[in-house]
């Protein structure tokens, strides 16, 4: 698998604990990302890259009122405009078939029924062309319903309360003479979409659409199922981040993507030993006056996390970017480390603070300033991910 493919999809004092304490199961009511994460089938390819945002926990975390037209976006004060714009999709890292980039044009909701104004939250899995999106919305299903039939899309009821409604063919891009379709279904991203409650999938083929519903509904195997990720779900779950604020992104990582972005050029590879690992999570959480950025890296049993995160924690805190060759001390700042056992597997979790940035002067810019894991994974900035060679 080419490198390219993943760039589609923006003195430390060591807080260990003594023993590597085993997180119980999840209390109360499921997280958002696991409720959503059972409709991503466990295939090679949607192990690739996951992708989790949380836009309604992400409006209250920083304070900017949920809008649901441009005009509304456009009636914003500076700051709460500028953020949303700038630095709610850098941290939320929407995928492009929920057209955020065309959002100004406003041509998808007459033709779609909903668009990024009317996401809660999403989920989406996989690598071009077979990725599924799972988006949870405060709309109406029927209106939604109505507005792909008045365009063209066929209606199919599936088992359950699902149904399907279909344009084109499996995979099949329309004319680009047909310019009734919104840009962002030119290249046919959005020719399957499912509805079922407040949740609907999107994909390019029927079957990618009913193996998310055979995987929520159990009949199918989700990345739930799978140990690592479980693992990575309730570990981001642990006491030991309650107070950093509302869960807003996650990133996952695995399949060969994690054998690319451990790997470093001879001489490149910062100090200390990684072993290697099964899963690479970027998590952004966000509170009033700071967003946190956790890494969890998911181990084989038997690793030694201590060590692991003893490492992470070191290599993350004096970090220089391979990118621009400059240290990011400046742009964030060690906040925590601890080593969890989750279903049965070691997690280290290394937490770096990125401060809120200070309101600009009057009449300035407003200032958006803010580092994300986007920033460093889309460019392949990751150079403290680098796993200890094999042995000669």
């Amino acid at each position: 698998m080419k490198p390219s493919r993943l760039l589609t999809f923006g003195l430390v004092i060591l807080l260990l604990l003594p023993a590597l304490p085993a997180l119980g199961s999840q209390q109360g009511q499921e997280s958002p990302l696991l409720t959503l994460l059972r409709f991503v089938p466990d295939t090679p390819n949607n192990r690739e890259m996951v992708s989790f945002g949380d836009v309604a926990a992400w409006d209250s975390s920083w304070g900017v009122p949920q809008i649901d037209t441009v005009d509304e976006l456009n009636a914003l004060k500076r700051d709460p405009k500028a953020y949303w714009m700038l630095i709610m999709g850098k941290q939320t890292a929407p995928p492009n078939n929920l057209g955020i980039q065309y959002l100004l044009q406003g041509d998808m909701r007459p033709y779609y029924g909903f668009d990024f104004f009317n996401v809660d939250r999403f989920i989406s899995a996989g690598l071009p062309p077979d990725i599924i999106t799972v988006v949870e919305h405060h709309l109406d299903a029927a209106q939604i319903g109505a507005a792909l039939t008045a365009s063209g899309y066929t209606a199919q009821a599936l088992d359950g309360a699902a149904k399907l409604y279909s344009l084109l063919g499996d995979y099949e891009i329309p004319p680009l003479s047909d310019s009734t379709i919104p840009q962002v279904g030119k290249l046919g991203a959005l020719n399957r979409i499912a509805l079922i409650d407040q949740q609907i999938i999107i994909s390019r083929a029927t079957a990618d659409v009913t193996a998310a519903l055979d995987a929520q509904s159990g009949t199918g195997t989700s990345l739930a199922d799978d140990p690592a990720y479980a693992a990575a779900v309730q570990a981001l779950d642990d006491p030991s981040l309650s107070d950093t604020g509302d869960l807003v992104g996650v990133m996952m990582i695995g399949g060969e993507q994690v054998l690319q972005l451990g790997t470093l050029p001879e001489g490149q590879a910062p100090g200390g030993t990684l072993p290697p690992y099964t899963l690479l999570v970027f998590a952004t959480r966000h509170t009033p006056g700071a967003s946190y950025l956790t890494l969890a890296v998911v181990f084989p049993a038997g690793a030694d996390v201590k060590a692991a995160v003893e490492t992470l924690a070191n290599r993350l805190t004096n970090y220089v970017s391979l990118v621009t060759r400059q240290p990011l001390t400046d742009r964030w700042t060690f906040d925590r480390s601890s080593g969890v056992e989750a279903s049965g597997l070691p997690v280290a979790l290394v937490t770096m603070r990125v401060d809120d940035p200070p309101i600009a002067p009057e009449g300035e810019r407003a200032n958006t300033r803010v580092l994300s894991w986007a920033d460093m994974v889309y460019r392949r900035d990751v150079g403290f991910l680098a796993i200890a060679p094999p042995a000669q």
